[in-house]
């Protein structure tokens, strides 16, 4: 994590930060390892990010057009939970 804060300080904002280490927390949780896929609904996204439906998901895609994350939505009526994996070694903007 020292990295995403040096390098990437002036590109993201504290909620980007939240929604990130959140991701760090899921991975570890579930055991896949540090850049491992995880699937993630929407209220566990908000529970562990601790921000709301609306920002999760405006933060998830703008780390993902910053080329930290790879993301794809999932979608709540069909119940398909989203798949996120963090891009490691994380990059330099």
């Amino acid at each position: 994590m020292k990295n995403f804060g040096s390098f990437w300080q002036e590109k993201v904002n504290a909620t980007d930060v939240c929604v990130y280490k959140a991701l760090c927390v899921l991975e570890h949780i579930r055991g896949v390892g540090i850049g491992g896929t995880i699937y993630v609904s929407r209220d566990q996204m908000v529970y562990y990010s601790g921000v709301t439906v609306n920002s999760v998901f405006a933060s998830l895609k703008r780390i993902e057009n910053l080329g930290l994350i790879k993301l794809k939505i999932g979608k709540a009526r069909s119940n398909q939970a989203t798949e996120i994996q963090r891009v490691i070694p994380i990059p330099k903007p």
